[in-house]
């Protein structure tokens, strides 16, 4: 009985990691007015869409005031894998 507790335990944390890491992964980005947070993040998950509605590749329009917070990641090493076909 105690080692079905905890695996069943297990089994909740799970899933309830798996539901944290991908429930917000439906979250867009506004190319001409990007969050820079979602920007990084979409990148490292491997969810960011490099392509608009038109199918052309489009990158986000970072002004001036985006600058201090994409310093933010410089020293983030994290390998990125994009698509070679985009």
């Amino acid at each position: 009985m105690k080692k079905m507790k905890k695996t069943l335990f297990m089994l909740c944390m799970v899933i309830s990691l798996t539901l944290s890491f991908t429930g917000c992964s439906n979250e867009e980005l506004n190319y001409n007015d990007p969050d820079v947070t979602l920007f990084v993040k979409q990148l490292k998950a491997g969810t960011y869409n490099m392509k608009n509605e038109k199918g052309l590749v489009e990158i986000p329009h970072f002004m001036d005031k985006d600058i201090p917070s994409l310093l933010k990641y410089a020293e983030d090493l994290t390998i990125i894998f994009i698509p070679i076909g985009l």
